[in-house]
């Protein structure tokens, strides 16, 4: 397997990924730019495991060019196209290379795992072990990264859910028998009980537990010059005037990708407590621990209301069951909160929930202390639109995703790469084989 993104520690590594593989008798090479990190390398080795480097990808320019010229092609120049443009892309985006030719030759790998098939890091050890014959297969890491491009092509890929699956198949010509659906592995701590009561969660807070508590998680600074600490600052002038009524309080969970002087004024206010991810691995990014995840359940669980401009916690609040709010207004940038909403948030991310009025979306900054007050006093406001979105995005609720995913791979190491077009992918409930992963 290979790792690219800190994100996917916190999804596989954390979530046992390598145990289950080795318990059953596996040996696991981790390919991951990490391997010079002695953080990472301590605390995942295992006699069992080995680390070899994955390299800076040559060519990215030419293989970006070639799948933006696939998904422009393929929806407004020659609808229909897709399938030749990505066996183009297929052909000339990416090579194999002769480290990565025998590093699996040396370690005798028999299946492949690309954990972010979304980014472009991975195509080069896809391309040596599709030329080794090796069977592959890719993770699409979240909900909403095949609207955004999938820049790898595995023969088989794992998904969140059915959503995904008809996206595979409509825009990356996937076929049905070639996608299998294991859920979120991301969210598999959610399941787990772990998660400890209001009142411990609020003194240790040091919050009061009999008044009303909102998750306010921002939106990630993705923008340059343009102000995400506008939503924030809008929810503490309409509780402290009284706009918001009960003077609730305030946990401002930063995104890893905000900036903390953009939001620092707040943490002075006696009723807000700043939050964020402090978990870090040099040319990974940020992750987090399991402790991460289950604090994060707990900030969640225990809020009354989440605000969000349009990240993954509103799937998380679903799952909770939280009133959840989306202001997508801008009271100083509407020009440029337009045109980013529009086309990254509504447009694609959160393209389907917006079709189906599956969360509230505010569009009039006068609505934003009003719908506040309603999601206080009507918690059931839009209980049964989370419900769907947690049916529809949540395939399984079992904490189990890591574990289908690693049966699929192993699943894989049996099957012989010529067969694969005829035959589906297997989910079997054990797999014990003596070969490497």
């Amino acid at each position: 397997m290979s790792i690219c993104d800190g994100r996917t520690v916190r999804d596989l590594l954390g979530n046992a990924f390598h145990e289950i593989l080795i318990q059953a008798g596996h040996e696991l090479t981790i390919f991951t730019e990490a391997v010079l990190v002695p953080e990472f390398v301590d605390a995942w080795s295992r006699p069992e495991i080995r680390f070899r480097r994955l390299l800076p990808c040559q060519g990215l320019q030419r293989a970006k060019r070639l799948m933006q010229l696939r998904m422009i092609a393929g929806k407004k120049w020659l609808p229909g196209s897709n399938r030749f443009f990505r066996r183009v892309e297929q052909r000339f985006g990416m090579s194999s290379r002769s480290e990565y030719i025998t590093a699996l030759q040396e370690d005798n790998i028999n299946a492949y795992l690309a954990t972010h098939i979304n980014l472009p890091r991975e195509q080069e050890l896809l391309q040596s072990a599709r030329r080794l014959k090796i069977p592959t297969v890719g993770l699409v890491r979240s909900w909403d990264n095949i609207f955004k491009g999938l820049r790898a092509r595995p023969e088989r890929i794992a998904v969140w859910n059915e959503v995904n699956k008809t996206e595979a198949i409509d825009f990356e010509n996937y076929c049905e028998d070639e996608i299998t659906i294991v859920g979120a592995p991301q969210f598999d701590g959610y399941f787990q009980d772990e998660t400890c009561s209001r009142e411990e969660f609020m003194q240790r807070h040091n919050l009061d537990p009999n008044r009303r508590l909102i998750l306010f998680a921002t939106l990630g600074h993705f923008i340059p010059d343009f102000d995400e600490s506008c939503w924030m600052e809008m929810l503490m002038k309409a509780i402290d005037s009284g706009q918001v009524e009960g003077r609730p309080q305030v946990i401002c969970r930063l995104h890893p990708w905000s900036h903390n002087s953009h939001f620092a004024r707040f943490a002075s206010h006696p009723d807000v407590r700043m939050s964020a991810v402090d978990k870090y691995y040099p040319s990974l990014g940020w992750s987090m621990s399991r402790e991460d995840v289950v604090e994060m359940a707990n900030m969640i669980q225990h809020s009354d209301l989440v605000i969000t401009p349009g990240s993954t916690v509103a799937i998380e609040a679903a799952i909770f069951d939280r009133p959840t709010l989306i202001p997508v207004f801008h009271p100083f940038q509407p020009e440029m909160a337009q045109e980013y909403f529009n086309t990254w948030i509504l447009g694609k991310h959160f393209k389907h929930l917006v079709d189906e009025n599956l969360v509230r979306i505010i569009f009039d900054k006068a609505q934003y202390a009003e719908d506040i007050n309603r999601c206080f006093t009507h918690p059931n406001w839009y209980a049964s639109a989370r419900a769907e979105l947690r049916r529809t995005y949540v395939a399984f609720d079992d904490g189990r995703s890591t574990e289908r995913l690693a049966k699929l791979l192993m699943s894989m190491s049996e099957c012989p790469t010529e067969s694969l077009e005829k035959k589906p992918a297997r989910t079997p409930s054990g797999v014990v084989v003596d070969s490497n992963v």
